[in-house]
């Protein structure tokens, strides 16, 4: 049930992105035209009313991934988390600098997981359909510039790692070793008031929702990877 209820989330929420998209490059180029037509007549004060601030909000891309369970078969990706790709953002980040390779990509990956996924009295409890102790992930991964001061990274436990390990979290993979499908879930605008939490600007919603979930028992049936997922989801808006 809990997986249909993802999976349903999943297409509503790129049916939603592509009218939203739509509208939002509509709505751009008619601000565009009046703030042309305002600055022609020396208007300062007209265009910034009618254009928004560059602060005012930021487009990030939602995806879902499913990769295998932790000690699971590898070939079997049947747990969920949501990722969240924030593109160009070194000149929001302090002790980063943007050294013209386009900037710095930093990718959240939001899931649930049992706290001690292969201790024997887990898995044992999680086939007989008992709670178990989960743990609530929040990994913040981050490339594509140069960092200057890395300790200031490492303390809010930022991963800095090669650009192409944000290629593969971001792909569909199969090989021999490992199976994980990616699903682009779109595109969505958080208003600046939603994110700036941390140095990487990690989403409000996002972080209050790990805080508030924090200790909290996993069940295969009832709370899940797919459930929490599904949260994940709403408490983004989508």
């Amino acid at each position: 049930m809990e997986i249909l209820r993802l999976i349903a989330a999943l297409f509503i929420f790129r049916h939603h992105n592509d009218r939203s998209q739509h509208r939002n490059r509509e709505a751009c180029t008619e601000i565009t035209k009046k703030c042309v037509q305002a600055a022609a007549s020396e208007d300062d004060r007209s265009c910034s009313s009618l254009s928004p601030s560059p602060r005012s909000s930021s487009p990030v891309q939602v995806f879902a991934r499913f990769s295998p369970l932790i000690g699971g078969p590898a070939l079997l990706p049947i747990h969920a988390e949501i990722m969240i790709l924030d593109r160009d953002n070194s000149s929001e980040i302090p002790g980063i600098a943007n050294n013209g390779d386009g900037g710095c990509s930093v990718v959240h990956r939001i899931d649930f997981v049992p706290k001690d996924p292969k201790d024997l009295d887990t898995i044992l409890k999680l086939i007989t359909m008992q709670n178990v102790p989960g743990t609530v992930r929040h990994r913040k991964f981050a490339s594509g510039s140069s960092f200057r001061n890395r300790d200031f990274l490492s303390s809010d436990e930022i991963n800095v790692v090669p650009q192409k390990r944000i290629q593969r979290l971001l792909t569909t993979t199969s090989s021999v070793e490992k199976v994980s499908i990616v699903f682009p879930l779109g595109e969505i605008i958080l208003n600046e008031d939603e994110r700036f939490v941390d140095s990487v600007r990690s989403p409000r919603s996002i972080v209050e929702l790990v805080d508030k979930k924090h200790g909290m028992e996993l069940n295969l049936l009832r709370n899940n990877c797919y459930s929490f997922a599904f949260e994940i989801l709403s408490c983004l808006k989508l």
